[in-house]
């Protein structure tokens, strides 16, 4: 997902990408910006590092950032640059600094001293604070929407967890065995038509959110609806995305697939929280439900919308 290209060489795509993310977005697609969030700050990661001979010079044992350019490599010092760099990128994306130093111990390097997260935390630590003080949303908040449940969950739901784990597992199988089947028909037959492509996917796109309120919506918007505690959230329907992410993760825009799978979670977790909760009042003080308080609200669908999200984004 955070690729990047051999110091010097990607000035202007970097550039490129940073204009042409907002347009993506934008357009409807069903991709994230998170992933172009982790590309763009490992190309400044290197860029920046690239100007001091101390690292642009630096031995070590090459480690490979792009998988589509083996002779991307990037080895020593600037190897560390880059890895604290996309620590940053994932820590401004989700306002989490200790979730881009995991990030970076997972995705970016295979040999991963104590020296190089500690450095790769005080990156996204920093990055995280200045996100905070710019106030891009204008809410004071580091995430684009935040939730508070007041009720506490029974312990017969958890058989209702285990199903949202299950399909977090078959969604990301899915996900990965047809969206390399579409690569490799995108590779053979759309390989100098990115443009139509991109267009013909807009298009399609549009075509289907248009009659649903909630794939009208942008992705984290209808998140922190489904992830709200009061009634109402969630629709079937949105579980189309999924065909959509799948055709859509990879054409040749500046895409992520983070916040579409979270998305499609959520959606599929609150859809079971409200099918729960209309067993409940069906059968209410009877089996499993009888330790709920009659005429208290006894199932949360938000937390189900929540625990979908992340069942489907791991």
């Amino acid at each position: 997902m955070a690729m990047a290209m051999v110091p010097g060489a990607q000035s202007d795509g970097h550039r490129a990408e940073l204009g042409t993310q907002p347009l993506a977005i934008a357009s409807g697609l069903s991709v994230g910006k998170e992933g172009p969030s982790v590309h763009v700050a490992c190309c400044i990661g290197s860029l920046v590092a690239g100007l001091f001979t101390k690292f642009s010079r630096s031995q070590g044992r090459p480690f490979f950032i792009c998988h589509k350019d083996p002779s991307s490599v990037f080895t020593g010092k600037m190897r560390e640059i880059v890895t604290a760099a996309s620590a940053a990128g994932v820590a401004v994306a989700f306002g989490s600094p200790i979730g881009g130093v995991l990030f970076s111990i997972e995705e970016m390097s295979h040999t991963f001293s104590i020296k190089t997260m500690w450095r790769s935390f005080l990156c996204a630590l920093v990055a995280t604070v200045t996100l905070s003080a710019m106030n891009p949303f204008r809410t004071g908040k580091l995430v684009l929407f935040q939730v508070t449940y007041d009720r506490d969950w029974h312990f017969f739901e958890i058989i209702f967890y285990v199903i949202l784990g299950i399909f977090g597992g078959l969604y990301g199988a899915f996900v990965v065995k047809f969206n390399l089947q579409v690569a490799a028909f995108r590779r053979k037959h759309l390989a100098n038509h990115g443009v139509a492509e991109a267009v013909t996917l807009a298009t399609l796109t549009g075509m289907i959110g248009y009659f649903n309120r909630f794939l009208r919506m942008d992705m984290t918007a209808s998140m922190g609806v489904l992830f709200r505690e009061c009634e109402g959230g969630g629709n079937i329907d949105n579980l189309c995305q999924i065909g959509l992410v799948v055709i859509s993760y990879g054409c040749k825009v500046p895409a992520g697939i983070f916040v579409p799978s979270m998305a499609i979670g959520a959606t599929f977790g609150r859809m079971i929280g409200v099918m729960v909760k209309a067993l409940e009042r069906a059968n209410a003080g009877r089996g499993i439900f009888a330790v709920c308080t009659p005429d208290v609200q006894c199932i949360t669908p938000g937390t189900y919308a929540f625990l979908g999200a992340a069942a489907a984004l791991r």
